[in-house]
């Protein structure tokens, strides 16, 4: 209904049709350029450094939020690092990576992998701590090793944090591949931004 509201009023000229194209237009426009461009293989590149940089991001986001989790030592360390670094915008960090990994496809993996980290490390950290006192208690009582408390208290209790963070960083994530623009190579988005 909404589409038919808005196809109307952008061919009575109620809505400017430069901002507002009617949405049979926006269609033609998609078809066109999946049967002319080269989009599939555009996107599959653009897809591929994406599931490369949150896997980058989130495994050592993940690790990290669990030790900052459970010892002491290690909030102590890092909990003051990441309080520091998470609000810089992950675009700013853009050209120290462009001196560190070159305009090759390692920055543009990277700049993925830190805007999912911190999200990550954070609900990690938050997902360990929330775990009830209790839960360990027991597992103390029953004399299960570390290893086993990691693989069947704090992973399970912890995971959909985890992924509530990979979740969130997919905004930075969006934010940060389409203000790279001057990063931008043909294949990026199938030439729609980036």
């Amino acid at each position: 209904m909404a589409a038919l509201v808005w196809e109307l009023s952008a061919r009575a000229g109620l809505l400017d049709a430069r901002f507002f194209p009617p949405p049979s237009e926006i269609v033609a426009e998609i078809i066109r350029l999946f049967a002319e461009e080269n989009v599939l293989l555009d996107l599959t590149v653009s897809l591929r450094r994406i599931a490369l940089g949150v896997a980058a991001g989130f495994v050592p986001g993940a690790v990290l939020g669990i030790v900052m989790g459970r010892a002491s030592w290690a909030r102590t360390t890092f909990g003051p690092l990441v309080a520091l670094t998470y609000p810089i915008p992950k675009i700013a960090l853009l050209p120290i990576l462009l001196i560190i990994f070159g305009l090759g496809e390692t920055a543009k993996i990277m700049v993925v992998a830190i805007g999912v980290f911190f999200l990550v490390v954070i609900n990690a950290y938050a997902g360990v701590r929330r775990i009830p006192d209790v839960y360990l208690d027991v597992a103390r009582v029953y004399r299960v090793s570390r290893a086993e408390i990691l693989r069947r208290v704090i992973l399970p209790a912890c995971f959909r944090t985890c992924l509530r963070g990979c979740a969130s960083g997919w905004a930075t994530v969006s934010f940060s591949l389409s203000r790279r623009k001057w990063l931008r190579r043909k294949e990026d988005w199938g030439g729609v931004s980036g």
